[in-house]
């Protein structure tokens, strides 16, 4: 399969590029007390998670993003607060992959 490592080497940059920005503003909606805008965000990282994260790891941000769409931001902000060393433990796991596999992000 010709291109097929700069395929996913291009898919895992543009998940880096997105990802890693997002967190912090999930955080930060939540302190605010802004569950809705968390929401938006944590629903669209959960579209992508099937595509290379752990079932553990999509199961955590499904529950989280289900939760936020109903509950306030004081509910939410525990569970996020466990969740997002995960998130950034992906986002350092894919920039070592990429590191190690001549690609930049």
């Amino acid at each position: 399969m010709m291109g097929s490592h700069a395929s996913l080497a291009r898919i895992l940059e543009t998940v880096v590029a997105s990802l890693a920005p997002e967190l912090p503003r999930i955080g930060k909606a939540l302190h605010a007390g802004d569950a809705a805008s968390a929401n938006k965000v944590l629903h669209s990282i959960k579209g992508y998670m099937p595509i290379f994260a752990c079932d553990a790891l999509i199961e955590r941000v499904t529950s989280v993003e289900k939760i936020s769409k109903t509950e306030p931001a004081s509910v939410v902000l525990p569970l996020y607060t466990e969740l997002e060393p995960q998130l950034e433990r992906l986002v350092a796991e894919i920039r070592e992959f990429l590191a190690q596999n001549g690609a930049s992000c």
